[in-house]
């Protein structure tokens, strides 16, 4: 991982942990409010990459069953897999930067739990507003399917 100062602006401004933690906390918290469980850590690995291309995020919708979606938007997901590994590394930061900031706790069977309240929620930014409304959707997706492996299998992506 490049150090701060040596990023591009581009990347600091898209891929900076408070950004992107804000998006993993929102879809984390959306999943543990509709299952009333902890949320696999193995899945946040999947967040950033449907929701930071543009081509996958406008592509998000209200269809109720994440394979719809899949099947749906398959030419949208070509490069996910590659996608989600080039965003690895900014995940893993993020995660750091929400457990270090209280935003999150692990669990000791490996599952993230949100603090109540712990981001404050009130955006007034409607491009803002729109990146979490599509971090609700998928944590209300993930909710539905509650199987870790057949996620990564719709998305073509192995653990």
């Amino acid at each position: 991982m490049e150090k701060w100062n040596r990023r591009p602006d581009e990347v600091k401004y898209l891929l900076n942990p408070a950004f992107c933690g804000l998006l993993i906390y929102t879809a984390v918290d959306e999943y543990i409010k509709k299952t009333k469980r902890t949320f696999p850590f193995s899945l946040s690995y999947l967040i950033l990459p449907l929701i930071l291309p543009d081509d996958i995020r406008n592509s998000i919708d209200r269809t109720k069953y994440f394979s719809r979606w899949v099947q749906k938007n398959s030419s949208h997901l070509i490069s996910f897999s590659r996608v989600a590994k080039a965003l690895v590394p900014f995940t893993n930061e993020t995660i750091e930067f929400l457990l270090q900031s209280s935003s999150i706790d692990l669990t000791s069977k490996g599952s993230f739990d949100v603090r109540s309240n712990a981001l404050r929620k009130n955006i007034n930014d409607s491009e803002l507003k729109d990146f979490m409304n599509k971090a609700r959707q998928i944590g209300r997706w993930f909710a539905e399917n509650n199987d870790v492996t057949s996620i990564y299998i719709c998305l073509g992506v192995r653990p």
